[in-house]
């Protein structure tokens, strides 16, 4: 792990609030202190609300590294793997910076050589998208970057020949939110 002289995360500095720690809190912060990241999942409580996502906090903490984020997959566990493929690469050395791709961290039944690439994530999502994680880094400040999936043909969001069966499945978060086409992720104001 990183030297934490520098570090305002709550795992670094006593904010006085630590015996207000819940369960969950109390096991997000183990995971960062042994393995030195956590991966959050975040389901959909109904029909209404946007595709399941999952996202990770810690790297910034322990390894001065962007946080990351996956949207759209419809299986929790299988975006916390991916979430966990990145960070381990990183762990291990691997470079995390917008367009670097990655293999064997997502597959798609029939679909070889299946990667997918880092995207920034423009700051205005990050209150909406990652309250906890910025409750976790307090005054530290930290960037997040999107794990883009493409389609079974190789393209991802942005690309305006994506597979329309995957058009809204990822937030285009590289852009602002209030220029964000409305979609699941952005809902015009009622």
């Amino acid at each position: 792990m990183t030297d934490h002289a520098a570090c305002e995360c709550l795992l670094c500095v006593d904010y006085g609030d630590r015996h207000d720690y819940n369960d969950s809190d109390r096991d997000i912060i183990g995971s960062v202190t042994e393995y030195g990241w956590s991966a959050l999942g975040i389901g959909p409580t109904s029909a209404e609300e946007s595709p399941p996502c999952a996202y990770i906090d810690g790297l910034w903490p322990s390894m001065r590294l962007p946080e990351l984020a996956i949207y759209g997959v419809n299986d929790i566990t299988m975006m916390q793997r991916a979430l966990n493929a990145v960070a381990k690469q990183a762990q291990e050395g691997r470079v995390l910076q917008v367009g670097e791709t990655f293999e064997d961290v997502l597959a798609l039944p029939a679909v070889d050589d299946y990667q997918v690439k880092l995207s920034p994530i423009d700051p205005s999502w990050y209150d909406n998208e990652f309250g906890f994680g910025l409750w976790f880094n307090r005054t530290n400040r930290v960037r997040y970057l999107q794990i883009l999936w493409p389609d079974g043909e190789g393209r991802f969001p942005g690309n305006p020949e994506l597979d329309p069966h995957f058009a809204d499945r990822q937030p285009l978060m590289w852009m602002p939110r209030e220029l964000h086409p409305p979609s699941r992720w952005i809902r015009p104001p009622d």
